[in-house]
C-alpha cells in the first residue's frame, strides 16, 4: 500500500432479492404513513407474516404480493422491481436466463421479474400459470400481455373472455379487473408489461 493511501475497500455486497423486496415494501408503507398492522389488515394477511416479508425472511406468492401492493397503492410488479439486479436502472442492462427474482404464481406457475425501466414500464415473465381463474387483479396504468408459448384465457371484470394463442397479444387498462388462466394443457409462457403506476416514485434506497 502506498504511503498516505488507504487500501481499496472491497465492493459492497448487494442485499439478497428477498431482503430488497422487503425493504421496498417497508419504505412504501412508511411513505404511505401506514403501520404493519394496518397494511396486514388491508391485505388480509397476518401481521407476523407481513413482518417476515419486510425483513426478507418470507417470500410472498404473487397473489399475496398483489394484496400487499393494492394496500400500498402500487402493483406487485413495481414492488418486485426493487428486488431485481442493481443494473435494472442502468441505460444498458442484460438479464441472463438464470437471473432475476422469481415468486410462486397460480398453480405450479412462476413469475420472474425482468428488467424494469423506473418511471416507464415493468416487464414480468410468467411460466405455466394455473388452469383455473383466481381473484381479479386491478391497478393503475396500462397492461400488455404477449403469449410466447401455449395459450392464455384473459377474463375481464365486465364479463368478456379472450383466448390468446402463441404469438398473439392484448392490451387493456389496468383499472379494468382482469385475471388469467392457461387455456390448454402444456407449457405456457407469457410476457406481461405494464406502465409504472408509481411514476418512478423515489423510495429509501435499500441497505447493502
Amino acid at each position: 500500500m502506498r504511503p498516505g493511501h488507504a487500501a481499496d475497500a472491497p465492493p459492497a455486497r448487494e442485499a439478497p432479492p428477498a431482503r430488497r423486496l422487503g425493504e421496498r415494501i417497508r419504505s412504501r408503507r412508511r411513505q404511505c404513513g401506514l403501520t404493519l398492522v394496518e397494511v396486514a389488515e388491508r391485505a388480509n394477511l397476518s401481521h407476523p407474516f407481513l413482518s417476515q416479508v419486510e425483513r426478507g425472511l418470507a417470500q410472498p406468492s404473487m397473489a399475496s404480493l398483489f394484496r400487499i401492493a393494492r394496500a400500498l397503492g402500487v402493483t406487485q410488479d413495481w414492488l418486485l422491481a426493487a428486488a431485481g439486479p442493481s443494473t435494472a436502472a442502468e441505460p444498458v442492462a442484460v438479464l441472463r436466463q438464470d437471473e432475476g427474482i422469481t415468486v410462486p404464481a397460480t398453480g405450479d406457475g412462476v413469475a420472474r421479474q425482468l428488467l424494469a425501466a423506473p418511471g416507464r414500464f415493468i416487464p414480468t415473465e410468467f411460466v405455466n400459470p394455473g388452469a383455473s381463474f383466481q381473484e381479479f387483479f386491478e391497478h393503475e396504468g396500462v397492461e400488455f400481455v404477449y403469449i410466447a408459448q401455449g395459450a392464455l384465457d384473459v377474463e375481464l371484470g365486465d364479463g368478456r373472455l379472450f383466448t390468446l394463442a402463441t404469438g398473439e397479444c392484448m392490451r387493456y387498462p389496468g383499472s379494468i379487473p382482469h385475471r388469467w388462466r392457461a387455456a390448454r394443457p402444456g407449457p405456457t409462457r407469457v410476457l406481461m408489461i405494464h406502465t409504472d403506476p408509481a411514476g418512478g416514485a423515489t423510495l429509501d434506497p435499500p441497505a447493502h
